[in-house]
C-alpha cells in the first residue's frame, strides 16, 4: 500500500532508477511468484512470498521515490532516531519487567537486535553533525543500544550483538581518516568494548553454554544446514519448495553429516523451524538459485558501490557512505545466523537504506582515503581489539553490566 500511494502521487522525474533495477526488481518478483505457485504449499508459500516482496521491493522503491532529496532523507533520519528511542525505551523497560530485552517489542531477541543495527543508521548520521548537542546524543544512543544488545546477549549467549559492533568499529576506524583527538576516543571506545566481547565469550551461564555448545539446537542445526540447504538447493535448483515449505519429504533421504546431531533430532528441529536459520541459505533453499544469486549479487554491488564512495566521496551526499555501509554490513553479518529478511518489519528497512545508495553521484576526483594508511590502521586497531578481548576474561563476570545492578 505504502509503495501503490508512493508511484500514485510522486512528483514527476521523483523516481531515481535505472533501467537494471526495475529489470531485476520484475525478475525477482516473477521468480518468488512462480517459487509459491509450485512449491509444495503453494497457498502458504505464495503469501509468504508476497509479503518478502511486498516488504523488500516496496521498501527499496519507496527510498528511491520519497527519498531524493537532501531535506526529506534529513526528516527520515530523525524520523529513525525517533524509532530507535522508542524502542530502546521499550527493551529497556521489558528488561525490568521481565528480564529480556523483546518482550514488549517482538516475539524474539533477534529481531530486536536487527532493528537496532539497522537503525543505528540515523545516530551514525548524527555524528557530523555540527551541534555538540546531537553529536553527545548521537554518542549516547549507540551507547545505549550497545548496552541492550549486551543485556541480550546475556541472557540468550549469543555472541553475534557482541561482534558485530566491534567488527565495524574496526571497518569504520580503518575507512576514514580522524585527526589525533578522534582516533584517541575511538581507540579507548574500542578497547572497553573489546574488554566487554572478551568477558562475554569466557564468563555463561552453564546452562546457556551447554545450549550454545557444538551439540547445542542453535549451533548444530545451522551446522547442519549448510549441507542441508545445499542438498535442497541441488534437487530442486529453479525455484526452490517454497517459503518455509515443510521439509520432511527431503529428509526421509537425508543423512545429517554434522557429527554431534542425530537424524531423528534433526528431523525434529526441521519439522519445527522450517528454515536454514541463515538467510542466503533459506533463499537458497526455499527460493531456488536464480533467485539467490541475482538477490546476492545485487547487494553487493550496491555494497561495493558504497565502499568506492568511501574513499571517492561523492560531493553531494547527504550522509558520509559509511552511514549506510556500516548498518547494511552489520545486517548482512546477522543474516548468517538469522532470517532476519522474513520479517517484514526488518526487511522494509534493510532495503531502505539500500535505496538510499546512490544510483549516480558525481564523485570526488581524489582519494580521501590511502590504502597504506589503512592497512596500518587495520594493524593498528586489531593490535588495540585482541588485546581488549584478551584482557577481558580477567575482569570480574558480567563486565560491564554488574555496574547498572
Amino acid at each position: 500500500m505504502s509503495l501503490v500511494v508512493a508511484l500514485v502521487f510522486r512528483r514527476k522525474h521523483s523516481v531515481c532508477a535505472k533501467l537494471p533495477e526495475i529489470v531485476i526488481s520484475l525478475v525477482l518478483l516473477l521468480l518468488v511468484v512462480f517459487s509459491g505457485l509450485f512449491s509444495f504449499t503453494p497457498g502458504p508459500s505464495s503469501v509468504r512470498g508476497f509479503t518478502i516482496l511486498a516488504s523488500g521491493l516496496g521498501g527499496f522503491w519507496c527510498a528511491r521515490i520519497l527519498l531524493n532529496s537532501r531535506e526529506r532523507q534529513r526528516h527520515f533520519q530523525w524520523l529513525c532516531i525517533f524509532l530507535l528511542c522508542g524502542i530502546l525505551v521499550l527493551s529497556a523497560a521489558s528488561m525490568v519487567v521481565s528480564g529480556s530485552i523483546y518482550e514488549f517489542v517482538d516475539s524474539h531477541w533477534h529481531p530486536v537486535a536487527d532493528r537496532l543495527i539497522l537503525l543505528s543508521f540515523a545516530p551514525l548520521a548524527l555524528l557530523s553533525a555540527r551541534s555538540r548537542w546531537a553529536v553527545v546524543a548521537a554518542v549516547l544512543l549507540l551507547f545505549a543500544s550497545y548496552i541492550l544488545l549486551l543485556f541480550g546477549a546475556r541472557t540468550a549467549a549469543m555472541g553475534s550483538a557482541v561482534v558485530i559492533p566491534i567488527l565495524l568499529g574496526i571497518f569504520a576506524a580503518v575507512l576514514r581518516d580522524w585527526r589525533l583527538k578522534q582516533a584517541a576516543v575511538l581507540l579507548m571506545v574500542l578497547f572497553a568494548v573489546s574488554l566487554t566481547a572478551g568477558n562475554h565469550f569466557f564468563y555463561h551461564d552453564p546452562n546457556l553454554v551447554k545450549k550454545w555448545g557444538k551439540e547445542g539446537e542453535s549451533v548444530a542445526y545451522r551446522a547442519e544446514n549448510i549441507f542441508f540447504s545445499w542438498k535442497i538447493a541441488t534437487d530442486h535448483p529453479l525455484l526452490g519448495i517454497g517459503l518455509l515449505a515443510p521439509r520432511d519429504k527431503i529428509l526421509e533421504n537425508y543423512q545429517p553429516r554434522y557429527p554431534y546431531v542425530s537424524k531423528e533430532t534433526f528431523v525434529q528441529w526441521t519439522s519445527r523451524l522450517k528454515t536454514s536459520e541463515n538467510m542466503f541459505f533459506t533463499f537458497m533453499a526455499d527460493l531456488g538459485l536464480p533467485f539467490t544469486i541475482i538477490y546476492t549479487a545485487s547487494v553487493i554491488f550496491l555494497l561495493f558501490k558504497l565502499l568506492r564512495m568511501v574513499f571517492y566521496p561523492p560531493l553531494e551526499f547527504v550522509f558520509h557512505p559509511l552511514v549506510l555501509l556500516l548498518p547494511i554490513s552489520g545486517a548482512l553479518l546477522h543474516y548468517q545466523v538469522v532470517d532476519g529478511l522474513l520479517h517484514p518489519q526488518l526487511s522494509w528497512f534493510f532495503h531502505i537504506l539500500l535505496g538510499l545508495v546512490p544510483v549516480s553521484a558525481k564523485l570526488s576526483p581524489t582519494p580521501v582515503v590511502r590504502t597504506r594508511n589503512a592497512l596500518l590502521r587495520i594493524v593498528a586497531f586489531g593490535v588495540i581489539v585482541a588485546a581488549g578481548i584478551f584482557l577481558g576474561r580477567l575482569l570480574p563476570p558480567g563486565f560491564p553490566l554488574f555496574l547498572f545492578k
